[in-house]
């Protein structure tokens, strides 16, 4: 057996199969996609049926769940100002005109009540779906949204039907104050992030600097 020379100052190499004799792992080839021909049929696709191919996907070990979430972009906030400003649009159109008499009495009222109930159930399904998408600062940007919606639709003259819009302000602080809780506990979530919530909402939503405030000092 052929042995190393102590003067040669090098030291046994062990072959862990990956010297020069070994194959280089594979390199993935590149997957061509045809956007053009596919987008349309996506976007064809009602949101439960995209979400069952997204899972049917998921579940043949084709696409990871971490993969699927580093890919999904924040919601679209534009197309949920534009739904809400459309509903709050049928409101109005239901209005008789004001040359006979105030546009925010009871006949006007029971006019637009089924376009009023609308706009309000339009708008609790908005909150949950913003709430279920999981990207914390789309909530604050959300509840920004919706705050310019209600304060655009119609203050009634009988104050009892405008006691939504209160409920729906306390709705948002509560969602405020449950988002900054979450981020604040969070160990993914940065300083950065934390402070950007912090300076861009904590005057509107005041319950929620106490514990950004205390993460980040944490951090």
């Amino acid at each position: 057996m052929a042995s190393l020379s102590p003067s040669s100052g090098k030291r046994p190499r062990v072959d862990d199969g990956a010297g020069a004799g070994a194959s280089p792992p594979p390199v993935p080839a590149a997957v061509h996609v045809n956007v053009a021909a596919l987008r349309p049929r996506l976007v064809a696709l009602s949101q439960g049926q995209l979400a069952d191919v997204l899972l049917g996907v998921m579940a043949t070990g084709a696409l990871t769940e971490e993969d699927l979430l580093a890919a999904l972009p924040p919601p679209d906030l534009s197309e949920v100002k534009e739904r809400l400003a459309a509903a709050n649009h049928l409101i109005r159109r239901a209005m008789p005109n004001s040359r006979w008499g105030s546009s925010a009495d009871e006949y006007s009222y029971r006019r637009c009540a089924a376009a009023v109930t609308a706009f309000k159930k339009l708008l609790a399904a908005e909150t949950k779906a913003i709430e279920a998408a999981g990207h914390p600062r789309s909530v604050f940007l959300f509840c920004e949204v919706s705050a310019d919606a209600i304060c655009a639709t119609v203050t009634w003259e009988n104050e009892s039907h405008n006691k939504w819009q209160a409920a729906a302000e306390k709705t948002r602080d509560r969602l405020a104050l449950k988002t900054a809780k979450a981020m604040a506990k969070d160990a993914t979530v940065d300083t950065d992030e934390l402070q950007f919530i912090l300076d861009s909402f904590g005057e509107t939503y005041p319950a929620i600097v106490k514990p950004l405030e205390t993460a980040i000092a944490k951090r």
